[in-house]
């Protein structure tokens, strides 16, 4: 708020003249002397204004108490130094309050409570007495008799007693962050208010000089507990504030337990039960709002926990380290088919595929032992069949049990399955294109070893003729036919292995030898069309696991691809280098030629994207596929009129890293 404002100036002015008015109703009702009163409710106003509304608003105290000073009988330097002391006493107790229980605070946290009564009541009207009496040099040199006979902590007290009176009225109804339960609770509000006006006239005036029980006052005490009890912040800081000024005035007046002995005596008296029972009554009350705040809270809490994990579909299980189920979702007992009671407190037993027991208990051990958490999928029998579940689990931060939750992932594994189908079958017909492709070259290649054995074998004719026959030269022919034959035989197998269609299968494979049987496949291409496949294999590569007649597909379309490019192009250097080379936990071959280059290489990955007028554009698409299905990556990188090159990765075997 900024000073000066129209707003500050109204509420600087309201708060002097409200100090002023508390401090002249305490010295006119409850005189000890002209300038000093039994209970000084004037600084429990000005914490109260100061928290409300803001520490900014301090003139307005040290000008009700500069009035009041004056009007008091002090000279006006004394009046001066009274005011100097009162806004201190206030400013202070507002920021450390601030500052140790936040803006504004409701009394509604134990820690705001004992920050109130430790820095409200306690210290910053110590500071305020001992500034005034310091600045005065004569604490009570122009009091009344009565007056001079009390000590400076008296004063004190006084404050302090005023502020713990007066300011938890101010910001329990300021704050609004405590509900009030007067509403609901109106008929036991009311019950209370008369007791308590019953108590309060039976404790409180002469009728207690009927009983010869000492401890007469207390009988307020089950009063306290009461409202702090059933109710909230609100109406027990009022109820203190009413039992407090019922005090107050009969002892002033001469009535009650505490009108009994000297003034110093009474003061003592009322001032000792006054703060027994504000301290303890605001400590238990906010204490209970505290835990009614924790039992609000958990029970929202506890509600959206339920009604989120009743209403999902993923199946949710405590569990402890046993493996006995604390706690089983209702989806996860009607995915198995069991009601609860069949269920909680049981070891976890459900029928698991014998292909994923060994996953299963992998991830059981890995969330009960170290590692804390789990992750896998597998096959588990429920009452509809064979599913697959996702399972994922965390320990929780005490490690005596774990959250684990499942979710049906069925679908989406026939969902690639049928694609892993699909892909295999795309995969064949481009095998057997290919195949087709270089059926020319392949017929050549094969055409060789037939004319071989024709030629060597109307040798033998030849030589079965003669006589007498010589059986070591014919000897020697027909092993050129049966070599011969073996060469055209391997040919055929090997074109037979490449475009058979059988469901693929992952095995544990060399890298090196798929290139190898790539080079031999492609190498009658490369020779028709004058190119010169170069290997360069790193020797020594890890093994992997992978379908090796799917990676041989890759690298023939790669390397074939390549071919291509450079009939087009008429490059002097007429070579395609196939290398390999392992990293950490992959490794990778690189396919490089000397043609002219990609225009647009990211392109040619997109299906039906071709350079070549007569080419499907597929073959890049379903290496790409394929080579992601393995879990690898497959690049490329071109620089037109400089050649082009493509790399792939496979992962290495677990066993391998």
């Amino acid at each position: 708020m900024n000073a000066l404002s129209p707003r500050w100036i109204a509420q600087t002015t309201a708060l002097a003249v409200g100090w002023w008015l508390c401090g002249a109703l305490a010295l006119a009702l409850f005189p000890l002397g002209r300038d000093l009163a039994t209970v000084w409710p004037a600084s429990g106003l000005a914490l109260g204004v100061l928290l409300v509304w803001g520490r900014g608003l301090w003139p307005g105290i040290a000008l009700g108490s500069l009035a009041l000073g004056i009007g008091a009988g002090l000279t006006p330097l004394q009046a001066l130094f009274y005011a100097v002391g009162s806004s201190l006493e206030s400013w202070l107790g507002a920021t450390l309050l601030m500052r140790f229980a936040g803006p504004r605070p409701g009394l509604g946290r134990l820690g705001e409570v004992l920050a109130f009564v430790g820095w409200g009541a306690i210290v910053s009207t110590a500071v305020g007495v001992i500034t005034i009496t310091t600045l005065l040099m004569m604490p009570v040199s122009t009091a009344s008799a009565a007056a001079r006979e009390l000590e400076p902590w008296a004063v004190w007290l006084g404050h302090a007693i005023g502020v713990l009176l007066i300011t938890p009225v101010m910001l329990t109804f300021a704050n609004g962050r405590s509900p009030s339960k007067l509403k609901e609770r109106a008929w036991e509000a009311l019950a209370l208010a008369i007791v308590a006006v019953a108590v309060c006239a039976t404790v409180f005036t002469n009728m207690s000089k009927a009983f010869t029980v000492n401890p007469v006052p207390y009988m307020i005490f089950p009063l306290f507990f009461w409202a702090a009890l059933r109710f909230g912040t609100r109406e027990v800081s009022a109820l203190l504030f009413t039992v407090g000024a019922a005090a107050v005035v009969a002892t002033c007046l001469g009535n009650g337990p505490f009108a009994e002995g000297s003034p110093l005596q009474n003061l003592v008296s009322l001032y000792l039960f006054l703060a027994i029972a504000v301290i303890p009554t605001l400590l238990l009350a906010a204490t209970l709002e505290e835990r009614r705040e924790a039992q609000a809270g958990l029970a929202e809490s506890e509600a959206k926990y339920r009604l989120l994990v009743e209403n999902q579909s993923e199946l949710v299980l405590r569990l402890e380290r046993d493996r006995s189920v604390a706690f089983a979702s209702p989806a996860c007992l009607e995915f198995f088919g069991r009601p609860a009671e069949e269920v909680k407190g049981q070891a976890l037993d459900f029928a698991v595929h014998d292909d994923d027991r060994e996953a299963m208990a992998r991830g059981w051990a890995a969330l009960f032992g170290t590692e804390g958490r789990c992750a896998m999928e597998c096959r588990v029998m429920s009452r509809e069949g064979w599913r697959w579940l996702a399972w994922s689990g965390q320990l929780e931060p005490a490690g005596d049990a774990a959250v684990v939750v499942a979710r049906d992932v069925t679908a989406r594994r026939r969902a690639e399955q049928q694609s892993r189908q699909h892909l295999e079958q795309l995969a064949h017909v481009s095998r057997v294109s290919s195949m087709d492709e270089m059926a020319s070259a392949m017929a050549h290649e094969i055409n060789q070893p037939l004319s071989a054995i024709a030629t060597f074998t109307q040798a033998c004719l030849r030589l079965l003729s003669r006589d007498p026959v010589d059986h070591g030269e014919l000897a020697g022919a027909m092993r050129r036919v049966a070599s011969e034959a073996d060469r055209a035989g391997e040919i055929v197998r090997r074109i037979r292995r490449f475009v058979k269609n059988e469901p693929g299968q992952s095995v544990s494979v060399d890298l090196n030898f798929l290139v190898g049987e790539v080079i031999r496949l492609a190498q009658a291409d490369a020779r028709q069309s004058g190119v010169q496949l170069v290997a360069l294999s790193q020797p020594g590569l890890p093994m992997l696991s992978a379908d090796p007649i799917q990676v041989q597909q890759v690298l023939l379309n790669l390397v074939r691809n390549a071919i291509e490019a450079l009939n087009t192009a008429g490059s002097a250097r007429r070579e395609v280098t196939i290398a390999t080379a392992s990293g950490p936990k992959a490794v990778e071959v690189t396919v490089t030629d000397s043609g002219p280059g990609v225009a647009d290489i990211e392109r040619a990955f997109e299906p039906f994207y071709s350079t070549k007028a007569e080419g499907m554009g597929i073959g890049l698409a379903i290496s790409r596929s394929i080579i992601e299905a393995h879990g690898g990556r497959l690049t490329g990188q071109s620089s037109p009129g400089h050649g082009a090159t493509f790399k792939f990765t496979l992962p290495l075997d677990e066993a391998a890293t």
